[in-house]
């Protein structure tokens, strides 16, 4: 049977991300997302938040991502699942998740963007000045 490690996920930024570098000098960064969903709890729906706190992005996605994005911007994340395991001072073996993201997409528009769209909502529309021109065989173009 064929395994498959393979996640792909969508939502908020809950904090800006934190860009750190290996020794080696490859750039890492950590980012976290909530995710909103309504459930259907008794006769009524309620909105319900998965956190993920554990998001690991490498190298110049890493760069692009801390350089891009902030807390509250919408995000796809296509990646894998990666256990990590390891022993406290006392001896005590912990584990924890983690997502590594293979690709990291910018659904958020950008600032100006916004602004741009904001206006469009917000102003009134101008009414078109041009002349309506009934259809005839003439002026069909095709």
């Amino acid at each position: 049977m064929v395994s498959i490690n393979q996640v792909t996920i969508a939502g908020r930024l809950t904090k800006d991300p934190e860009l750190h570098y290996t020794k080696n000098g490859i750039p890492v960064a950590n980012i976290s997302i909530a995710i909103n969903e309504k459930v259907k709890k008794g006769d009524e729906w309620v909105d319900e938040t998965l956190f993920i706190d554990r998001i690991t992005v490498w190298q110049k996605q890493a760069e692009n991502v801390t350089e891009y994005l902030s807390k509250g911007k919408l995000v796809l994340i296509e990646g894998k699942l990666k256990m990590n395991s390891w022993k406290t001072d006392s001896g005590e073996k912990r584990n924890n998740l983690e997502i590594v993201a293979i690709r990291v997409h910018f659904l958020s528009p950008k600032d100006d963007e916004m602004q741009q769209i904001e206006k469009e909502f917000t102003q009134p529309k101008k009414l078109s000045q041009n002349k309506i021109v009934p259809m005839n065989d003439e002026n069909i173009p095709f």
